[in-house]
């Protein structure tokens, strides 16, 4: 079905999540009216997207980094050439990708980006 097609069904049924089946007829996920606008126009902000990103620099010049930081901000804003690809975002995605780092929440890990 294309999103379009989704976005009309969800319009009219006056609904706002649908629930996305695979081939067999099994669950494969679900989508809401928000992915799709998103997807379109770009993030919306709303009341329950709260997130606390964490962005410090610590006494020893060292910097403390949410591993939900976008890699291309961090590029931008640190000038930094971090690899920018298809398969991640964000910071933690890169360090999974890229290093092979499992990540879990509150779990730290001491990595170094030379400036």
């Amino acid at each position: 079905m294309l999103i379009k097609d989704i976005l009309n069904s969800l319009t009219k049924k006056r609904k706002s999540i649908a629930i996305v089946l695979d081939e067999y007829g099994g669950t494969a996920g679900m989508i809401t009216l928000e992915d799709i606008v998103e997807e379109l126009f770009g993030e919306i902000e709303d009341e329950y997207d709260q997130v606390d990103l964490i962005e410090l620099k610590l006494e020893s010049g060292d910097y403390l980094l949410s591993a939900r930081l976008e890699v291309d901000y961090l590029n931008d804003k640190y000038k930094l050439d971090l690899i920018e690809d298809d398969q991640y975002e964000t910071l933690g995605g890169y360090m999974f990708i890229t290093r092979k780092v499992s990540l879990k929440r509150r779990n730290r890990r001491n990595w170094r980006i030379r400036i």
